[in-house]
C-alpha cells in the first residue's frame, strides 16, 4: 500500500507563524463538504478521502413525476405518474410519446423497434410504437404492474401486485406460464449470467429465479419492501425499506454465494432506486441523497434539493428522476476532470495564511477568492497552492483539484485564513446644544454647584434635582459645558477608545481634547477655550485588542464647532420715565428678563420684535412705586449679563 504524502504549503506574513496562528481560522474541507451536503464531482468518504464522481448538470423540469426509466438507443423513456404519460428525453429535447386513462405508467420496456408499457390502476400492458400509436396487449386483474423485461425467450417477463405474480407473455399478449408468489408485491427484479434476482413487498422478500421461473427463497426480512437490486463485482445488492415503521433505517444489503448476506449501510429513509457503475454501486435515498459504494467504504456523492425517484440502470448515462419537483439530471461534459469546493465564507475580509492537503500521487491544487456570492467576473483566477502568496485577501474562497490523472487517495484540505482587522466606524456623531451634558449622577460634575445646573426649558439657572445613582445616563444642562456624543463600532468586536483633537478656525495647531475617551459621549468645560470656531476630529482606535502593525483607526470630522463664553453688553439709558436697554452679544441675543422691587422676573420681549438678533432694544417703564430695576440678559450659549438701576 502506498503511503499517504502530506503536504504543508504555509505562508508567513505580516507577524511571525505564531502571531498568525493565535488569530487564525480553520476550513475543513471534509467538514465544509458535508455540512453543505453536496461534494459535486467527488465522493466524500466518512474518512476524509475523496475520489473523482459524476458532476451533476441542474435539474430540468418536465411534467408529471417519473416512476420507471429505461433507456434504449440513445434515448431516455420515462413513465410518468400525476399525468400518466409516456415521454422520451433525447439530446436534452423532452417530448410526450403517448397518454393513457389509467393512473400512472409503472413499467417500460423498449423491445426492437416498439416500447412494452405497463400500467395501473387499473393494470394494463400496451404496445407503444415510436410514433405514439397504442395497442393494448392484456388487462390483469392484479392491481399493479410493477415490472415489464424482455425473457431470453423473446416472451415478456410481467411483474405484478395486489397479489403477487410473474407472468411470461408472448409479445402479442398470450399468457404462457404464471407464478403466485406468497408476497402481495413482485416488486423489482435484476439477472446477471442466466440467473433472475426477485425483490417482493409485505414482506420483504429475496428469491432466486431460474429460466424456468422457479424460484429459490435465499432471505426474508422483517421490513416492507426490497425496493431495488443491482449488482456489482459479481456480488448482488439489494434495497430494505420500512416505510410504515419510522424506528426502522433502511439497508442496503449485499449478497454473495460465497460470502453470504451482509448489511452494507443504514440510513432513516427509504431507498428509492440502485445503479452500479464501473467503480462501484450507488444508492439513492427519497430526501435527495446520492451515496456511493466502492467495495469498502459508502461515501457521500451528491445531496439533490429535491427527492430521488429512480436512478438509469445500465451502460446509459447516469440519469437521475426527481419527483418532488418533477424533473431530471445528467452528467456534465468536461475534457478535464476537476473538483470544485463549496463556497467557504470566512466571515470578513482574509488572508490565506496556510493551506494542507493530503494525497497520493501528490495532486495540482488551486485557490481563487473574490467578495461576492455567487461567483462572477469579479473573482480571482485560479492561483497554484504553491503560489498562494499572490492571492489578494477575499471574503470567499474556492479550491480545486485536477482529477485528470489518476489517483488512489485525497483526503481534501484545510486552509487556514486570518481575518483582516477592519477599522471601526463611525454610525452617528452629535454636537449638542449649549450645556447639555449626560451625567450619571451629580458627583461627577466635580468642582461644579449642583445651582449651577439649570433646566433645558428656561435660558436661565434653575437648581435641578440629583437622579439616583443606578438611574443611567440623565440629560442636564450646565452653564458653560459642551458634549459630543458618537456612536462607534467595531466589525471585528474590539475594544475602542476614541480619540478627540481640536483645530481653531485661526491657528495653524491643532490639540489633543482627549485620546483615551471610552465611551460614547465626551463632555468639557468650554469656558476654558477661547472663543471661536473650531474643527473637531473623532479618530477611533482598536489598539486595545490588536498588535500595532495590525491595529486600525476610523475618523470622523465635525467641520463647525462655535465657542461663545463672552456674555452679552448691556447699555442702559434713562429716557423720559422708561429705561432703555441696549444688548449686543457677539453670537445672538437668547432672552432677557427683569425684575422689579425684588419681584418675580418677567422675560420681556425686544422692540421690533428681533429675537434672536446680534443687537436688541428692550424697554421698561419705570413706575412711581419702583425703588430698583434689576435687567439680565442671556446668549444661546447660556452666557448671563445684568445691570440695574436705583430711584
Amino acid at each position: 500500500m502506498k503511503t499517504i504524502k502530506t503536504i504543508f504549503t504555509v505562508i508567513f506574513f505580516f507577524i511571525s507563524l505564531n502571531c498568525f496562528s493565535s488569530q487564525t481560522n480553520y476550513f475543513s474541507s471534509l467538514n465544509q463538504n458535508l455540512l453543505d451536503g453536496s461534494p459535486n464531482g467527488v465522493v466524500v468518504f466518512e474518512d476524509g478521502t475523496f475520489v473523482p464522481d459524476i458532476d451533476f448538470g441542474e435539474p430540468v423540469s418536465i411534467s408529471g413525476n417519473p416512476i420507471t426509466i429505461e433507456f434504449s438507443n440513445t434515448v431516455f423513456y420515462l413513465g410518468l405518474t400525476s399525468e400518466s404519460s409516456l415521454i422520451k428525453i433525447e439530446a436534452g429535447k423532452v417530448e410526450k410519446i403517448a397518454s393513457f386513462e389509467e393512473a400512472m405508467v409503472s413499467a417500460i420496456s423498449v423491445v426492437k423497434d416498439k416500447i412494452i408499457v405497463g400500467t395501473s390502476t387499473p393494470s394494463k400492458l400496451y404496445e407503444v410504437s415510436f410514433k405514439g400509436e397504442k395497442k393494448l396487449l392484456k388487462s390483469f386483474e392484479n392491481g399493479l404492474i410493477t415490472f415489464v423485461k424482455l425473457f431470453e425467450s423473446g416472451d415478456l417477463l410481467v411483474g405484478t401486485g395486489n397479489p403477487g405474480n410473474i407472468f411470461l407473455i408472448s409479445t402479442q399478449g398470450e399468457i404462457k406460464k404464471e407464478i403466485k408468489i406468497d408476497e402481495n408485491i413482485a416488486n423489482s427484479i435484476f439477472k446477471i449470467g442466466t440467473k433472475y434476482f426477485l425483490g417482493t413487498s409485505s414482506p420483504a422478500t429475496l428469491y432466486e429465479m431460474d429460466s424456468n421461473l422457479k424460484l429459490t427463497l435465499i432471505s426474508t426480512y422483517d421490513y416492507e419492501e426490497v425496493s431495488d437490486i443491482d449488482s456489482y463485482d459479481n456480488k448482488i445488492y439489494f434495497a430494505l425499506n420500512a416505510k410504515k415503521d419510522e424506528t426502522k433505517k433502511a439497508k442496503v444489503m449485499e449478497y454473495s454465494e460465497s460470502g453470504g448476506i451482509r448489511e452494507i449501510f443504514s440510513r432513516k429513509g427509504v431507498f428509492t432506486s440502485l445503479r452500479s457503475s464501473q467503480n462501484g454501486i450507488y444508492f439513492a435515498l427519497n430526501d435527495g441523497f446520492l451515496f456511493f459504494f466502492n467495495g469498502k467504504n459508502v461515501g457521500l456523492s451528491k445531496k439533490f434539493d429535491r427527492q430521488i425517484s429512480r436512478l438509469s440502470k445500465g451502460q446509459s448515462d447516469f440519469f437521475v428522476a426527481f419527483s418532488s419537483p418533477p424533473s431530471y439530471s445528467l452528467p456534465l461534459r468536461s475534457e478535464k476532470k476537476y473538483y470544485i469546493s463549496p463556497v467557504i465564507d470566512t466571515g470578513g475580509i482574509s488572508k490565506v495564511g496556510s493551506v494542507r492537503y493530503e494525497s497520493d500521487p501528490l495532486q495540482n491544487l488551486y485557490l481563487r477568492g473574490g467578495n461576492k456570492i455567487p461567483v462572477d467576473i469579479t473573482w480571482s483566477d485560479w492561483i497554484p497552492i504553491d503560489q498562494v502568496t499572490n492571492l489578494s485577501p477575499f471574503r470567499y474562497f474556492e479550491w480545486k483539484v485536477d482529477f485528470s490523472q489518476k489517483i488512489d487517495n485525497f483526503k481534501g484540505i484545510t486552509i487556514a485564513v486570518k481575518q483582516l482587522n477592519r477599522p471601526p466606524l463611525f454610525e452617528e456623531v452629535k454636537v449638542h446644544p449649549p450645556g447639555e451634558i449626560y451625567v450619571k449622577n451629580i458627583s461627577q460634575i466635580g468642582d461644579r454647584l449642583v445651582s449651577d445646573i439649570h433646566s433645558k426649558e428656561r435660558p436661565f439657572q434653575e437648581i435641578a434635582q440629583s437622579r439616583p445613582f443606578d438611574s443611567g445616563n440623565q440629560t442636564f444642562y450646565l452653564y458653560g459645558f459642551r458634549m459630543i456624543s458618537f456612536n462607534v463600532t467595531d466589525p471585528d468586536g474590539d475594544m475602542i477608545k476614541t480619540k478627540i483633537e481640536l483645530f481653531p478656525q485661526k491657528s495653524k495647531d491643532g490639540f489633543i481634547f482627549s485620546d483615551d475617551v471610552d465611551g460614547n459621549f465626551f463632555v468639557f468645560d468650554a469656558r476654558t477655550l477661547p472663543d471661536g470656531v473650531y474643527r473637531v476630529r473623532l479618530t477611533a482606535s482598536d489598539i486595545k485588542s490588536n498588535s500595532l502593525a495590525d491595529a486600525k483607526e476610523g475618523f470622523y470630522e465635525i467641520p463647525y464647532l462655535e465657542i461663545d463664553n463672552t456674555p452679552p453688553e448691556i447699555v442702559m439709558t434713562d429716557d423720559s420715565g422708561y429705561l432703555i436697554f441696549k444688548v449686543k452679544d457677539g453670537t445672538s441675543i437668547r432672552s432677557s428678563r427683569v425684575s422689579k422691587n425684588g419681584e418675580m422676573w418677567k422675560v420681556i420681549e425686544p422692540e421690533g420684535d428681533q429675537f434672536g438678533a446680534k443687537e436688541e432694544t428692550f424697554k421698561v417703564k419705570i413706575e412711581p412705586v419702583d425703588k430698583w430695576i434689576v435687567f439680565q440678559s442671556v446668549d444661546g450659549y447660556g452666557n448671563m449679563s445684568n445691570t440695574s438701576w436705583v430711584k
